[in-house]
Parts: structure tokens; sequence; C-alpha cells
């Protein structure tokens, strides 16, 4: 069987078995790259269909468009970022070279799995970051997205 990164990369999906111990799902596509963007809801499918047990709750989905801090060759517009809204998910854009989002993505999937009144009391270190996240753009890409 594939590593599920390198079935990523090569376009299949792995089997139900992977996603049937999962407890939250974050989808990610490439601000970059249209393409995936548009997988994003075969994945989505693909863990329902594995975690859709009759009578369960919804497990915890949240949606992060990566690569912000590479504005210019950005192919995803936020306003183009209809999907996570037609299905009632929450949307994150993030730069992992910048650390730019990706604590707020991490605690948001913590306090959904664990409920809202949860306090985290210890820090998160990320690495150093590689490149610089434009915050006001990524602020306006998020009200573009919040008003589209």
């Amino acid at each position: 069987m594939f590593h599920p990164i390198l079935r990523r990369k090569i376009g299949g999906l792995p089997d139900q078995g992977f996603f049937r111990t999962a407890d939250a799902c974050i989808l990610f596509f490439d601000t970059t790259n249209e393409a995936s963007y548009k997988n994003i809801e075969k994945w989505y499918d693909a863990f329902n269909n594995a975690n859709g047990r009759k009578g369960s709750a919804p497990l915890p989905i949240i949606v992060a468009g990566t690569k912000i801090d590479n504005t210019k060759g950005r192919e995803i517009q936020p306003k183009d970022v209809d999907w996570p809204k037609k299905k009632g998910l929450e949307y994150r854009e993030i730069s992992s070279k910048a650390n730019f989002g990706v604590k707020e993505l991490v605690l948001d999937l913590l306090k959904a799995l664990l409920g809202d009144g949860t306090q985290l009391t210890d820090t998160v270190d990320l690495a150093s970051a590689d490149v610089q996240v434009d915050e006001a753009a990524a602020e306006k890409a998020m009200k573009e997205y919040g008003d589209a």
C-alpha cells in the first residue's frame, strides 16, 4: 500500500480503512494549484464514507488553503473558495513556511474535538519561519472569503 502522502501526490485516495479510525479531518488544498482545490471534495467524500456511522455525530472537518505566502502564484482567490461554505465547514488560510495560521488551525481542531470550553495551558512552539506573509493581504483575503 502506498503511503497516504505519496498516494495524494499521484492522485489516488487511500482505502477507507485509512480514514476509519480518524476523529477529525483537515482537508488541505494548495491555493497555487486549482486542481488541488477541485480534489478536496473527493477527499471529503472518502472521509465521510469511511466514518458515516449511522446515528453518530459528524466528525469535525476543517478546510485549509495553504501557501498563502505565494500571493503572485495564487490560482484560487478567496472569493472562489465556495465549497466549504456550501458544506458548512470552517475555512482557514495558512502558510507553513511562514508559520502563519498554523497554530490557530491546530487550536481550532483541538477545540472542535474537545469542546469550546477547553483551555489549553501549554504553548505551541513552531520552527522559525522561512518566509513572511503579508498579514494585511491575508486579512483582506479572509474578508473577501467572508463577503463572497
